[in-house]
């Protein structure tokens, strides 16, 4: 999946996940859209251990207008790390 085709479905975030156990959810948008969402480790660090991620897939489906409290969650274990938070993946 590309980000052309992530974001046609609805979806604007991706979830990246690290060999240490951190993940953050993060808007790419500002990222072209022939961009294959696993290739999207290349473009961020650990904030923790400074490793590439290991993982990106992409992130939870926000609903439009009809359903705008509906929040549907692709990753059903984790919680996505906030800003303020200790460890985040930078770029």
């Amino acid at each position: 999946m590309d980000l052309e085709n992530m974001r046609s479905l609805g979806i604007r975030t991706i979830d990246l996940i690290c060999g240490c156990g951190r993940h953050k959810e993060v808007d790419v948008d500002q990222f072209a859209g022939t961009e294959a969402v696993p290739s999207m480790t290349r473009f961020f660090r650990c904030g923790e251990c400074g490793k590439r991620p290991k993982t990106a897939r992409p992130g939870r489906l926000h609903r439009g207008p009809a359903g705008a409290s509906t929040v549907r969650s692709m990753n059903l274990t984790e919680e996505p790390y906030l800003p303020g938070d200790e460890a985040l993946l930078l770029r």
